[in-house]
């Protein structure tokens, strides 16, 4: 398939997730949030998922800026992400918070996949590791509970002029 095709020459050796996307699910909530913020933007948005990595991402009220938070094995990452409309890619900045790094990382989509690249320096080596679309993103403070990073996250949050997407499963807009 074209995924296959475009992982293996853009990133080899990464596998693809299995295929547990709802389409119906991604394509209603990618309409919903087109109708009210710049489609650059919107196709970024959901909570994406692999086994152990769970990535939310949110729109901001501030010109090509999203807040994607990262919780991967117990970690907890926060950072705020500017969209680079001539490559469509979702850069995140140099200022998390949280002890888990996501510092100057590139999320891309393509097909149903968003594709999370990051530089491994223990490793010294490039990595990608594409995660499915499971759902509207969650409030932040649901998805931190008791978390030492939890207010810190939260204020950067709202700082940052994130909220819920109208189409989310909380009831309402916020965290």
């Amino acid at each position: 398939s074209e995924i296959d095709h475009y992982l293996e020459s853009e990133f080899p050796g990464v596998d693809k997730p299995g295929n547990l996307v709802d389409s119906e699910t991604y394509s209603s909530s990618l309409e919903t949030w087109s109708n009210y913020l710049d489609v650059a933007i919107a196709r970024f948005l959901g909570e994406w998922r692999t086994d152990d990595l769970l990535i939310n991402i949110y729109p901001s009220n501030q010109d090509n800026t999203t807040c994607i938070l990262a919780i991967r094995r117990n970690r907890t990452a926060f950072n705020e992400g500017i969209i680079d409309e001539n490559s469509e890619q979702l850069h995140s900045d140099s200022e998390g918070i949280g002890d888990y790094n996501l510092n100057n990382d590139t999320l891309v989509r393509f097909e149903e996949y968003l594709i999370w690249s990051y530089y491994a320096s223990g490793e010294g080596i490039s990595k990608h590791i594409p995660l499915i679309f499971a759902e509207s993103p969650q409030r932040p403070d649901a998805l931190l509970g008791d978390n030492p990073y939890r207010y810190e996250i939260i204020d950067r949050f709202e700082t940052a002029g994130c909220f819920i997407p109208l189409n989310a499963t909380a009831s309402e807009n916020g965290v």
